[in-house]
């Protein structure tokens, strides 16, 4: 029987020596690769909520929106920091971080323009309601001495109104419109009503034609470019995944390419060490 040769050992050794050091870089470079995924992932979740409450604040026009934009941008560019490091270490697709983070900036600077253009249109706006709510009531006045009929009518006029001041919806600020041409061309209406409505709805037709040339510049200029830079982000977040599946796909598949060679590194030394074991 031939004596035990403790330098057959070696092969096994090795092997265990290298196998635990490249299970802890593997985990950790897998973890690094994870956590890009997460951030990846993060960064979409951020951007919907952002979009969420910017169309809540341009709906709703109120502050308590346009703080939780506020809120969520800086997460948003929290987050871009954190792939921008994570993305850099793997050289993962910084070229599109960077397209991204232009895109956010772009989107923010139109979103502080919008907001300016929409206040300032809000307060012509207000102006315009104003002068039509003085008009109604002149022309209820007016109508209660004149005609009764007319005055009835006057009053669903108004309901028009307050559903338009109140929803903002086109649909009521149309059968406002609508409403009164009809009673404009009323037979028995007298001359002076006739006048009053008449002008009343030249009122309405500004107004109308004010909010639809605000509204198409809006989306034409400002909002279009806010929408443009937005959708290019979301164009690249899908990209940017598959770039991180891509590299732990990768790195599944170099780990076991390593493993394959050390197997065979440890036979080929273990038949070098038994040949020599034998030609003693």
């Amino acid at each position: 029987m031939k004596p035990f040769n403790p330098l057959i050992l070696i092969p096994i050794i090795l092997c265990i020596i290298l196998s635990i050091g490249i299970s802890e870089i593997y985990l950790h470079r897998l973890a690094q690769l994870n956590q890009c995924k997460e951030i990846s992932l993060e960064l979409s979740i951020k951007k919907l909520s952002l979009r969420r409450h910017e169309k809540d604040f341009f709906f709703r026009k109120q502050d308590k929106y346009l703080k939780k934009w506020q809120q969520t941008l800086k997460e948003l560019k929290r987050e871009f920091a954190l792939s921008n490091t994570c993305f850099s270490i793997w050289d993962i697709q910084t070229d599109l971080i960077t397209q991204m983070k232009l895109n956010l900036k772009s989107y923010e600077a139109n979103f502080i323009v919008l907001t300016s253009e929409l206040d300032k249109s809000d307060k012509q706006s207000l102006s315009m309601l104003n002068s039509l709510m003085a008009l109604q009531e002149r022309l209820e006045k007016l109508a209660k001495i004149e005609d009764n009929n007319v005055y009835a009518q006057t009053l669903a006029i108004r309901q028009h109104l307050f559903e338009y001041i109140t929803s903002k919806q086109a649909i009521s600020l149309q059968l406002l419109g609508n409403n009164v041409m009809a009673i404009s061309q009323w037979q028995d209406v007298s001359k002076k009503l006739k006048l009053e409505l008449e002008g009343y709805l030249k009122k309405v037709n500004t107004l109308k034609q004010f909010i639809e040339s605000h509204q198409y510049s809006h989306e034409a200029g400002t909002m279009g470019q806010m929408r443009s830079d937005i959708h290019k982000i979301e164009e690249i977040l899908p990209k940017l995944t598959q770039a991180i599946d891509v590299k732990i796909s990768n790195h599944h598949t170099i780990r076991w390419v390593i493993y394959l060679v050390i197997l065979l590194l440890i036979y080929v030394t273990y038949r070098i060490i038994n040949r020599m074991q034998i030609n003693r």
